[in-house]
């Protein structure tokens, strides 16, 4: 039976949910509005110049479901970091890339690619730090055993700051349990997303509320090793077998 602060956080998160769909909803209205009124006008001016593109031409990247329609906003929330003193620049929605990420630990190599249609913030955000070498030299500093099946990575290189900004979840629409290969974002509550995240390897079963935003194609037996090695306390707590991120380099993004 859930308790009173689980349903007061259920009805909140429903709350913010209704809102996301009711702000989607009117920026479709409204930019259904603006293709009806300017389609002809731009039809007529790319006839003029001849450059109407017919079949054959590159057709522009498209959101998949789920995925943000809104541009990324990374807010300032009050922490400063010697590593980072800026924020990431955003992919343009029409320029999105694959990705891929390798972490290099002293106990492997863990590759997953990025998925940039998907969570094109948390993607863009995800290249901006490790280009900026934040991940490097930090820790994987939780292992869960039981119900949950995950390594957490990336304590903060200087500790008790963050990376100096948050920005908000994606990708969360069709998400209802986190898989076995899932990489995802650590928040401390709605939209607060950050730096830290979390590795899958195994079935994981979370709230509808930590954003995907990779999948691992190789490395998963190194986070299995870290597992079967336990966690101190046993089943929630820092693996036995320390982990520590020596590089994480992204490509593509």
């Amino acid at each position: 039976m859930s308790t009173p602060l689980e349903r007061d956080r259920s009805l909140a998160r429903l709350r913010l949910e209704r809102q996301r769909l009711r702000e989607q909803t009117r920026l479709r209205r409204q930019h259904r509005r603006r293709v009806l009124t300017g389609g002809l006008a731009v039809l007529l001016v790319a006839l003029a110049a001849g450059k109407v593109i017919t079949g054959g031409g590159a057709a522009t990247p498209s959101a998949t479901p789920g995925a943000t329609k809104q541009p990324c906003a990374y807010r300032a929330d009050g922490t400063t970091n010697s590593v980072v003193k800026t924020r990431p620049t955003p992919l343009g929605f029409a320029t999105r890339r694959n990705g891929a990420a390798t972490m290099v630990t002293n106990n492997g190599t863990i590759v997953f690619d990025l998925l940039t249609n998907d969570a094109p913030c948390a993607v863009a955000s995800f290249a901006f730090l490790a280009a900026h070498k934040y991940f490097d030299g930090t820790s994987c500093d939780r292992l869960t055993t039981g119900g949950l099946q995950f390594l957490q990575c990336a304590d903060s290189p200087v500790k008790g700051t963050g990376p100096g900004y948050e920005f908000p979840d994606e990708n969360l629409s069709s998400t209802t349990t986190y898989p076995a290969g899932t990489v995802g974002m650590v928040n401390h509550g709605p939209n607060t997303n950050s730096a830290a995240f979390f590795l899958c390897y195994g079935v994981t079963d979370l709230p509808k509320q930590y954003v995907p935003f990779g999948r691992i194609t190789s490395g998963v037996d190194v986070l299995m090793a870290v597992a079967r090695n336990g966690a101190q306390p046993s089943g929630d707590g820092a693996p036995v077998l320390a982990t520590t991120i020596r590089s994480l380099r992204t490509t593509g993004t």
